[in-house]
């Protein structure tokens, strides 16, 4: 068999497609044994919950492009949980997140803080009140 481009035979993917879409003498594609035949029910049994766990993470993916975009300039005002006792600094629960912070005067743990300014990825706080 030559692979040359001037050669008349077909290609081994060609020859694969057409047994794949058409079967062949050897490898008959709908008169096969039944014990080879993928059943209605064992395909749809397979398929339908690929389709929805696929549904489900594309739907979380949306979701989550759709969430406004938070910067440190919008975190200005909020209220956040003392993780740590800050004295002056120490760890912050802040929006599903934590953040290191600095506060202005001692705060206890667990304790409320208002953010008042961020330097780079440290906040700056303040006690609530």
């Amino acid at each position: 068999m030559s692979s040359g481009r001037g050669s008349q035979e077909p290609s081994g993917f060609c020859r694969g497609s057409h047994v794949a879409w058409r079967g062949s003498d050897t490898c008959p594609r709908r008169n096969g044994p039944p014990e080879l035949r993928i059943r209605l029910s064992t395909a749809l049994a397979v398929s339908v919950p690929f389709a929805l766990i696929t549904m489900f993470l594309v739907s979380l993916a949306l979701q989550a492009r759709r969430q406004k975009v938070v910067t440190g300039g919008a975190l200005a005002g909020e209220i956040g949980q003392a993780r740590t006792a800050l004295a002056p600094a120490g760890k912050v629960f802040l929006r599903g997140e934590y953040w290191d912070a600095v506060s202005s005067a001692p705060v206890e743990q667990g304790g409320e803080v208002r953010v008042v300014a961020i330097d780079g990825m440290k906040l700056r706080v303040e006690p609530k009140g």
